[in-house]
């Protein structure tokens, strides 16, 4: 470890907005007034730019919620630090970042660091912040992450939505880790390996509005999108999970089927199966939003939420909505799984039980797990009920 790398102040992102700083970070305090305030009212706020509805991040203010949003200082680092000092350091905090709890389940998803260098001088720091974001990033990618380059450039990178708006506008210079997630494709679709990586992670799985940016990507530089013996890399917190417990599965890609599935029954005549062992996974809660909970059963049946509710020990549940799914899960609609669910009760209808094997949602579109309802259940940790009705 160098002498930098000793220097480093480390804080939860939290910590940041009290007052007074720690003594350490005294110096800092405008800087800190600066980002605290971008964060608050940048990443967390809708743009008028942006092109769609909600916040310039969805993800922030979900990892402030759960308090997985870092800061790491370098106060050492300034005009005169070698290059290849920079990226050791980053390449550091990367391997940090990979070792921080929480690693799998959900919320993992939602753990960010900022990396912070106060004292390298405006401009230089855009030059060394994209320097140091473009000799690294392939290597990131490698490892399902994203690192990412803001600055007051601001760094030349379109918005998803509108071409027009940079996202990444910040006025302290910083480089950001996080996990990768399906529409960072935009970010990767114009050089070869990472695509390729890109592919090998989530296959051709994103929302349909940006499919084609895949599609081209992949015929640009000559690659197939994956097929079925691929397709588990397209949910690795669901696959890695699997693999650890040695649970025996198997993996279907809708794609991967002649005929189009549009709905349970199609996915059943496709499988030969019967159409009863295709679940559904429903999230509920109670009025208030105290109690959250996942409902697996046949996706034919209706769930009496009544019994589950009695079970609970609430007065009754409803169906949550896709923001509280969004940030209490991380899943999207219609592919929601029980499989690294962190801190939810769980309930599977025991009629599931009668067959061998059942298909579960894999936390992505478009994708299923084929797994013994034993499995799911010890692996979930789930309730067995009986509320399909």
């Amino acid at each position: 470890m160098t002498t930098i790398q000793a220097d480093k102040l480390f804080f939860k992102f939290s910590s940041l907005k009290k007052r007074p700083l720690q003594k350490s970070i005294q110096p800092y305090v405008d800087r800190i007034s600066i980002l605290v305030k971008w964060v608050d009212e940048y990443l967390c706020e809708p743009h008028p730019e942006l092109g769609r509805t909600g916040p310039v991040c969805p993800f922030v203010p979900t990892a402030l919620e759960k308090r997985l949003l870092y800061v790491s200082f370098y106060p050492n680092v300034n005009k005169n630090t070698d290059h290849n000092q920079l990226k050791e350091i980053v390449a550091e905090e990367r391997d940090n970042f990979l070792n921080m709890e929480p690693r799998l389940g959900n919320n993992a998803q939602f753990k960010a660091i900022l990396l912070l260098f106060p004292n390298l001088p405006d401009p230089h720091s855009n030059q060394v912040i994209d320097s140091i974001q473009s000799s690294l990033q392939e290597d990131f990618v490698e490892k399902g992450l994203m690192v990412g380059e803001f600055h007051p450039g601001p760094p030349d990178k379109r918005g998803l939505w509108n071409e027009g708006f940079r996202p990444l506008y910040c006025p302290v210079p910083l480089l950001a880790i996080r996990h990768m997630v399906p529409t960072d494709i935009l970010f990767l679709k114009n050089k070869s390996t990472l695509v390729a990586e890109y592919l090998r992670i989530f296959g051709d799985l994103v929302p349909s509005k940006f499919q084609h940016l895949v599609e081209e990507a992949a015929e640009k530089f000559g690659f197939h999108l994956p097929d079925k013996q691929v397709a588990s890399s397209s949910a690795p917190t669901v696959i890695y999970l699997l693999e650890k417990n040695k649970i025996a599965y198997s993996v279907f890609r809708h794609s991967v089927f002649d005929k189009p599935i549009r709905q349970p029954e199609d996915f059943a005549q496709a499988l030969g199966y019967d159409v009863a062992r295709i679940s559904k996974a429903l999230f509920v809660r109670d009025p208030k939003k105290q109690n959250y909970a996942i409902l697996v059963c046949a996706a034919t049946r209706k769930a009496d939420l009544s019994r589950v509710a009695a079970h609970m020990g609430v007065p009754r549940l409803q169906l949550a909505d896709a923001d509280e799914l969004r940030t209490q899960v991380g899943h999207p609609p219609k592919a929601v799984t029980p499989i690294g669910v962190d801190g939810m009760d769980v309930y599977m209808d025991e009629d599931l039980f009668r067959f061998p094997t059942i298909l579960t949602g894999a936390g992505v579109p478009k994708m299923e797990i084929e797994i013994s309802p034993h499995d799911l259940q010890r692996l979930s940790a789930s309730t067995v009920l009986s509320f399909a009705i």
